[in-house]
């Protein structure tokens, strides 16, 4: 008993300025949804991804629920595999909250977690609504921030301007050292797209079947790729071919650069920079587009050939991306 009392007290200097669970949807839904992106993803929401969970709010599903969701997805066992209760909550401190593990705090979380007074997702909302994330620890990550509206493309003009320009380099380049997670990222990217069966191609506004049982790659005209915004050969030109391949890897499997999109459309693309490709499904399209683009290249302090900085700074203002 006096043991436990310890780890209640420890747990207090968080729990003190904790909220309580939310039980819907609410006023700062998105925020708090922004907030689990970072905690367990340890980025920024997608577009389509922020919609379809602030539509499940709206129609009821509490934040707990979503966080659920998130702490079971693929893309959550990408990053950290099979974890137990007690890698969880060690993941809560280091990776969440960016400091040392509490011993006593943490054995107090892993106690609730084991009796199933808390679940991983109820726990999760704890700490990325907790004061000390909301005021210290989130607005640190920048990489976690999303844009300044909904579409991602305010102040690409800004973003283009902190790009360094540089000719591509032709160093040897072996896509087998990127990618070698393809099986695994292409099923957390699928699904994350996927929605109802089916998935939107953003870059011709085709609607193809596609789940994470069945999505075929070569199917024709249903075939449903995935694709590098920034492919992997541009970015190995860009500066890439310098880095470790842990790195590389680490790039190939960035969910924050990876769509699934019509096969049709992703071999017009193939690894094409925005000087020679540009989606078709309208100035919307290509504005996103942009912003993945010079967002994950500004990301990775990748650099641009001078034709792209030109070509992409004369779309800015054709597309009419910064407003």
């Amino acid at each position: 008993m006096i043991r436990f009392i310890a780890r209640a007290v420890a747990a207090l200097v968080l729990t003190a300025a904790l909220p309580a669970i939310p039980s819907g949807a609410s006023a700062d839904t998105t925020g708090s949804l922004d907030r689990l992106y970072c905690a367990y993803f340890d980025r920024a929401p997608d577009r389509a991804g922020l919609r379809y969970w602030q539509s499940v709010a709206a129609g009821g599903l509490t934040l707990s629920g979503i966080s659920e969701n998130f702490a079971g997805s693929q893309e959550f066992r990408l990053l950290y595999g099979n974890t137990t209760n007690s890698d969880f909550v060690a993941r809560l401190y280091i990776n969440v909250m960016k400091r040392d593990l509490d011993p006593e705090g943490a054995a107090y979380w892993l106690l609730r977690l084991d009796d199933g007074t808390l679940g991983r997702g109820e726990l999760m909302v704890l700490f990325s609504d907790s004061e000390e994330y909301r005021q210290t620890v989130y607005p640190a990550q920048t990489r976690c921030i999303p844009p300044a509206d909904p579409s991602g493309t305010t102040g690409l003009r800004s973003v283009l301007t902190q790009l360094q320009v540089a000719p591509e380099t032709n160093f040897d380049y072996d896509r087998d050292v990127y990618d070698q997670n393809s099986a695994a990222t292409r099923r957390a990217t699928i699904e994350r797209d996927s929605r109802d069966g089916v998935i939107y191609s953003p870059y011709d506004g085709v609607t193809l079947p596609c789940t994470v049982s069945f999505c075929p790659a070569d199917a024709g005209s249903n075939s449903v790729q995935k694709d590098h915004v920034v492919a992997l050969n541009e970015a190995h030109d860009s500066g890439a071919w310098a880095w470790s391949e842990s790195r590389k890897v680490e790039f190939s499997t960035d969910l924050a650069n990876l769509r699934m999109v019509s096969g049709a459309a992703n071999g017009v693309k193939g690894a094409r920079d925005p000087a020679e490709w540009l989606p078709t499904n309208g100035n919307g399209a290509i504005c996103d587009y942009l912003g993945v683009y010079l967002r994950i290249k500004l990301k990775y302090s990748l650099t641009m050939d001078a034709a792209e900085h030109a070509a992409v700074s004369a779309t800015i203002d054709t597309a009419g991306c910064d407003g």
